[in-house]
Order: C-alpha cells, then sequence, then structure tokens
C-alpha cells in the first residue's frame, strides 16, 4: 500500500523512500544528512504530478539517478535535478539544492521565457534526524511538515505557472489570466491585498500595476487628485496615511487607551509589509 510522504510516521514511509534509502544503503553509498534530503524532495515532486527528464520508473533506477546527483555535488557543493511537469514536455523545471549549514536552500527555476525562480530555505536537521538510524522510517521526523512548506513554496506556484504558461486553467490565483485576477482583488480590502502580494513573487508583480492602483484609489478614496502625478501606489499610501491621522486626530487628548490604540494604527502604516507592494 502506498501513501504520501505527509502521512508518514517513525514505523512506515512511502514505499518509494523506503526502496530508494534501502537501495542507496545496499549500493554502498555514505549517505550524508543532506543527501538522505534530496531524496525527499524527490520524492515529494514525484507524487506532486513531476518526472525526472529520463523518465525512470521503478526505484532502483531512482537510486542510480539520485547517486549521480549526490556523486556531483561532491565536486561542486550543490544539488541539481531536472524535472518535467507530467505531459507537457516543453519546459522544465531546475531543482537547485544548496546547503548552508544545517539547513538547505532549495531553488526551483521554470526553464520558460522570463526564467522564473521560486525558493525556499528548510530546516535539514528537523526531517532528517538520525540517519544511522536502525530502522529507515527512523531516520525521518516531522514529514508532514516538511510537506506542507514544499508544496506551499514550491510544487503550487511551479505547477500553476507551468500550467498558465501552457494555456491550461490552473486553480489558484496565480494561473489566472491578470483581468480576472484584477476583477477579484478589486473585491479584497487593501490589507487582504498586501497579504495576497506576499504569498509568491510572482503575484507580487503582477500587483505591481499603476492602472491597479488608480481603480483602488477611485473605490476607496473621494479625492481628487489635481496634478499629472501617475504613481498611484504612492498616492494611493500618502493618502491612506493622510485619511487614518485625519480620523484618529481627535483620538490624541483622549485616555491612554486610544493613544495606544492609535500608536498601534501608525505601527501599522509604518510596518514594513506597506514596502512589499507599496
Amino acid at each position: 500500500m502506498n501513501f504520501p510522504l505527509e502521512e508518514s510516521t517513525t514505523e512506515i514511509i512511502p514505499a518509494i523512500l523506503n526502496n530508494v534509502i534501502k537501495q542507496l544503503q545496499s549500493d554502498g553509498i555514505e549517505l550524508m544528512q543532506n543527501d538522505i534530503f534530496i531524496v525527499l524532495i524527490h520524492v515529494l515532486m514525484l507524487e506532486n504530478g513531476f518526472v525526472t527528464t529520463n523518465n525512470v520508473t521503478d526505484f532502483i533506477e531512482h537510486a542510480k539517478h539520485i547517486t549521480k546527483i549526490i556523486q556531483s555535488q561532491r565536486k561542486t557543493g550543490f544539488y541539481k535535478e531536472k524535472f518535467l511537469l507530467c505531459g507537457l514536455d516543453d519546459m522544465t523545471v531546475d531543482i537547485i539544492m544548496s546547503p548552508i549549514g544545517s539547513a538547505v536552500f532549495v531553488n526551483a527555476a521554470i526553464n520558460n521565457d522570463n526564467q522564473e525562480m521560486y525558493s525556499v530555505c528548510l530546516p535539514t536537521s528537523r526531517y532528517v534526524v538520525a540517519p544511522k538510524a536502525s530502522t529507515i522510517p527512523m531516520i525521518f521526523r516531522d514529514l508532514k511538515h516538511l510537506s506542507t512548506a514544499y508544496k506551499n513554496k514550491i510544487v503550487s506556484p511551479v505547477k500553476s505557472r507551468i500550467l498558465s504558461y501552457c494555456g491550461y486553467p490552473s486553480a489558484s490565483l496565480v494561473g489566472l489570466p491578470d483581468d480576472i485576477f484584477f476583477s477579484l482583488i478589486m473585491l479584497l480590502s487593501i490589507e487582504d491585498i498586501i497579504n495576497v502580494s506576499k504569498t509568491c513573487k510572482r503575484l507580487n508583480v503582477i500587483l505591481d500595476n499603476e492602472t491597479l492602483w488608480h481603480a483602488l484609489y477611485k473605490r476607496d478614496f473621494q479625492v481628487i487628485v489635481e496634478n499629472d502625478r501617475t504613481d498611484w501606489k504612492m498616492i494611493y499610501k500618502e493618502t491612506y496615511v493622510a485619511e487614518l491621522e485625519k480620523k484618529n486626530l481627535p483620538h490624541l487628548t483622549g485616555t491612554i487607551h486610544d493613544f495606544m490604540d492609535i500608536s498601534d494604527m501608525i505601527s501599522y502604516i509604518d510596518n514594513p509589509l506597506w514596502g512589499d507592494i507599496l
């Protein structure tokens, strides 16, 4: 019986993970913590619909494939593996893993016209806790957390971008056409829009659109701009701050509780979050 990596326990793990590690051990490969981590990433890519470019299928071939990656890392200092999204052979994804102390920095580079990159830094020792454990499942911990983090930061945005690029629908904001995306954004509050911009670089870039911010300005403020400025993000921010200060000015003579509320609001306005999009 097979199951996803996130359902692993200290007694049982997915068959492909168990078999690949066992094969590597039987081949006499001295597996370091980072070597075992690359196997986890390899398995996560496979179970999320990706295949290797040489289309290996059985665990013995997977083990040979990973052995070459490990041997290459011994020379270069980083791990690199190339994948395809199953059924879409026109666009490859390079997974590049660079060990940094007790963590690994994972980059997923989509080989399209824009050379898009998605990244996440993962603490290796949180997931590979005992490379020399007596049983293979005991090597690992907290694989549900790893699976969730990797899917959110790498798998979902990469799949959505590839599907969108190839003209297929995608079940996420990233895969929506820009006009539909903007229509949905116009239904959100400014706080929610800022939060959306933090989810991935592509959405941040899409939201860096002066036409959108002009529309948001007209939606949220009854103020006429009588100059030739076109930097609508900055105009929005300046007006937002001014409106908030004007709204809360009478409270400056109130109780200490009122003053703290104002302080919190000003702190929100000064929050670096604004730098992400405004």
